[in-house]
């Protein structure tokens, strides 16, 4: 599991083989552990990912809700999909919301993630995947699902909460309420993916030179 696990990461991390599509994610493909939120609170979690070439417009989120096991009815509940933008590479916490998009679980407690498309986001520095349920359903929600398998990368994977979390500004959750799943208790990293191809080419840029016309093609 290890070298596979790790074998995947990496390829991650690289372009793909048609070059159209990255793929950002942490976890491998299965949630071991899901950390609940009580009623009339809300809760945030994300992953973190150095921005790569050719993966800039991300399009997509994928999640793994809950964890195989556990019967919770978390399919149809209203969760938030969020992208951030971190620009200076320090803590996540200050980072930018670039795109929020509304949408309902599914394939929750299963093996197959949750995937979303969403309105394609130009991201960069540093991405922060994230998920924000506010949960209102009257009853405790183990909903986030996180990957406690081998290997682990700490730094990566964020858990906060509070009563009517702002998502705009994610340093306004006391301190105490949002850390790093390690410090929280809890090492692994959440099944939280994205997906992001290339910035388009600019069009070829027309000239007039003289009575003629010139077309030059130029690259990025």
């Amino acid at each position: 599991m290890l070298k596979l696990k790790t074998t995947l990461i990496a390829a991650a991390l690289l372009p793909a083989a048609n070059a159209l599509a990255v793929n950002y994610f942490l976890d491998d493909g299965r949630a071991d552990l899901a950390i609940s939120i009580d009623s009339g609170e809300d809760q945030i979690w994300f992953n973190t990912f150095p921005i790569v070439a050719g993966g800039e417009v991300i399009n997509s989120m994928s999640v793994g809700f809950g964890r195989p096991g556990i019967t919770a009815p978390l399919n149809g509940l209203p969760v938030t999909l969020l992208l951030y933008e971190d620009l200076d590479g320090g803590s996540p916490l200050n980072a930018t919301l670039l795109r929020s998009v509304d949408v309902s679980v599914t394939n929750a407690n299963a093996f197959v993630l949750a995937r979303y498309d969403i309105p394609p986001t130009v991201v960069r520095g540093t991405m922060l995947a994230a998920v924000l349920f506010r949960n209102n359903t009257g009853v405790n929600q183990p909903i986030a699902g996180l990957d406690t398998g081998s290997p682990t990368f700490n730094g990566r994977s964020w858990v906060g909460f509070a009563v009517n979390l702002n998502q705009n500004d994610l340093t306004s959750i006391p301190a105490a309420q949002i850390r790093l799943t390690e410090a929280a208790g809890f090492p692994g990293n959440f099944v939280v993916r994205a997906e992001g191809v290339p910035l388009p080419e600019p069009a070829a840029a027309i000239v007039v030179a003289g009575a003629g016309l010139i077309a030059r093609r130029r690259r990025m």
